[in-house]
């Protein structure tokens, strides 16, 4: 029977040890690359992806910097331009004329009517003074525009006879017309050699010419056609409303 036992016992001891000790790590994991000789050992990449990273990241920074750069120039080449505008922007009061209009029908229509009515007042009779003071409103407000029109009528024709003239002497002496150009120029400094490229441009233009002549020698530009009807309306709305 202790025969028996003991060949029991040495039958399951090798069952018992045959498999690794939970406690011990598997054999395959413990081995290392080194001691596997047909295994060779993986090349390392890494100095390189850090070489092309550096490069990437520099590259990178590089192209934020230009675009950067371009924005800036861009925005301060913008501010530049609106500033110019600013700065050429030159507005000027073009209503001179409006204004002269309204100055010379206010002045009349202030102080005629006013002398109207008091030399009827001695009659003492208020219809009188009345009708007779709104009669002369609007018949003044409508010479006052009458003359207003006429006046810029006027205008247009003195310019035109002064253009006709200026034309004539042109054509007919044209060394006389040289020599009053040169004589324009000369209170700035600037002689016959000077402007003779000027000379030259008005020459081969007589009409050029003729304009030049009628803006800085006579100082006369030709007026609006319309002038005379806005002369004539600003007129007499200003002498009807200050009667």
């Amino acid at each position: 029977m202790a025969a028996s036992d003991s060949v029991a016992v040495h039958l399951q001891s090798p069952a018992v040890t045959a498999g690794p000790s939970p406690a011990q790590p598997a054999p395959f994991l413990t081995h290392s690359s080194a001691a596997l000789p047909h295994a060779e050992k993986e090349p390392s990449f890494r100095p390189v992806v850090d070489h092309f990273d550096s490069r990437s990241v520099h590259s990178t920074r590089t192209s934020a910097r230009s675009i950067h750069s371009v924005r800036m120039a861009r925005s301060v080449r913008s501010r530049a331009s609106k500033q110019s505008n600013l700065t050429h922007s030159e507005p000027h009061f073009s209503g001179a004329e409006i204004v002269r209009d309204i100055i010379v029908g206010l002045s009349d229509g202030l102080t005629v009517p006013f002398a109207l009515a008091a030399g009827l007042a001695s009659l003492n009779n208020s219809k009188i003074v009345v009708t007779a003071g709104m009669s002369e409103i609007v018949a003044g407000a409508i010479s006052m525009g009458l003359g207003g029109y006429l006046a810029g009528m006027s205008e247009i024709e003195h310019y035109d006879a002064e253009r006709a003239r200026e034309r004539m002497e042109v054509d007919v002496m044209p060394e006389e017309e040289e020599q009053e150009i040169v004589d324009i120029f000369h209170p700035y400094g600037l002689d016959r050699e000077s402007i003779e490229p000027l000379l030259s441009l008005l020459k081969a233009n007589p009409e050029t010419w003729v304009d030049f002549m009628m803006r800085f020698e006579l100082s006369l530009e030709r007026p609006s056609v319309h002038r005379s009807w806005i002369s004539a309306i600003t007129i007499g709305l200003s002498y009807f409303v200050s009667g």
